[in-house]
């Protein structure tokens, strides 16, 4: 699992198995779609738990009281997607994590760190045609993604003022398993209003792209 000072990615425990999550607000998270369609589309019939460890090592749990997700076809074999959940209680000790409001130029590498079932750092991502992140296998760590990473964390380190941000919430393999990603950016407006509607805001910072 990540290490403490990614305290931000917990994990999603469901009947179907473990995914991740990332903390947006206090009892808030963010993960892939597929993660928790389930819970969206049969929410009374599934139970599903998240769990953090803040940097003393205790862990937090909850339980995923509702959950909402939201699709962008941008093509016949693309789509865009991403998921929240609303936790039947705050998680303490963790601090949230903050969003990217703006996603890379086209054609523009970005430095990141994949937080999921492994540590993968430093990794280089850019945009596809599709508008997802992609991860190019030809620069940093040569740790392949593996099965249960989606929902997890593209994130620039110490990106906003020293605190990381987060870039793309992971979907699931490109080719040989390197990975893509979802950008939060795309889906500012459904999750801005899908939170108000629950007295609930993320925190957004724009980037600069060198």
């Amino acid at each position: 699992m990540n290490g403490c000072d990614f305290a931000y990615v917990g994990r999603w425990c469901g009947s179907k198995g473990c995914a991740h999550v990332v903390l947006i607000a206090e009892n808030w998270v963010v993960t892939a779609e597929h993660v928790a369609r389930n819970k969206v589309v049969n929410p009374g019939a599934v139970n599903v738990e998240v769990r953090f460890s803040d940097l003393g090592g205790n862990v937090s749990i909850a339980r995923v009281a509702e959950a909402f997700a939201s699709r962008i076809c941008v093509g016949p074999a693309f789509n865009w997607e991403v998921a929240l959940a609303r936790l039947d209680h705050p998680i303490e000790g963790v601090s949230c994590v903050t969003l990217a409001e703006n996603g890379p130029p086209d054609g523009r590498e970005v430095k990141v760190a994949i937080v999921a079932t492994e540590l993968i750092t430093p990794a280089y991502c850019r945009l596809n045609q599709a508008g997802h992140l992609d991860r190019n296998p030809n620069r940093g760590s040569a740790i392949p993604g593996v099965g249960g990473d989606s929902g997890g964390a593209w994130v620039a380190e110490g990106a906003n003022r020293g605190r990381d941000v987060l870039l793309g919430v992971i979907q699931g393999g490109r080719g040989q398993g390197w990975g893509a990603a979802s950008q939060p950016s795309v889906f500012r407006d459904w999750i801005d209003h899908t939170m108000r509607l629950h007295g609930a805001i993320a925190t957004w910072a724009t980037l600069g792209y060198a």
